[in-house]
């Protein structure tokens, strides 16, 4: 109704869905590739995984800034990654770039 009262919940309602979704965003794209071999369920599913460059399991730092860098390889619906990706050597997108990580096929 445009009241003051109005504003004054929904204010810390959006603020509250806005952390939840931060939340359970950081949950997927790094907390659970940590504690599942380097997968998410799509990449369980594609038979793919994330790994440090040595091939070592990839820490939750490595996940976490893969994660806050998806916001710029998903601009423009994705092109930027992709492009990333094309002209990378290892095809790595712009977040495995600076974390030092690499996608790779599962093994088993």
């Amino acid at each position: 109704d445009g009241s003051v009262a109005a504003l004054l919940v929904a204010i810390p309602l959006v603020l509250v869905l806005l952390a939840l979704t931060v939340v359970f965003s950081w949950g997927y794209w790094a907390w659970w590739p940590r504690r599942h071999n380097g997968q998410t369920l799509a990449m369980r599913w594609f038979g793919l995984r994330v790994v440090r460059l040595d091939e070592g399991p990839a820490a939750t730092s490595q996940l976490t800034l893969r994660w806050l860098l998806l916001l710029v390889d998903a601009m423009f619906f994705g092109l930027v990654g992709l492009i990333a990706m094309l002209v990378s050597s290892a095809h790595q997108r712009i977040g495995d770039e600076l974390a030092r990580t690499i996608v790779v096929r599962d093994a088993g």
